[in-house]
């Protein structure tokens, strides 16, 4: 094996996304299901968005609205 070879291989070995990937073709086949935790959740740009702006409605209602 050339020296840029076992570079390639260790780097391949070491990185997360092949890991995963690795763990996710593992468990298809040996038919094994992952629960998934609260932690998993990860919002994407729409869903930041989304909620900002019903935040800032909610703020801008609140802002303008008269109490006794």
């Amino acid at each position: 094996m050339t020296p840029i070879e076992r570079f390639l291989y260790e780097a391949l070995i070491r990185s997360p996304g092949f890991n995963r990937f690795v763990q996710s073709v593992y468990n298809r086949v040996n038919k094994i299901t992952i629960h998934r935790t609260v932690t998993d959740y990860r919002p994407t740009m729409g869903h930041k968005i989304n909620a900002f702006r019903i935040i800032w409605i909610n703020e801008v209602k609140d802002l303008f609205r008269f109490r006794h």
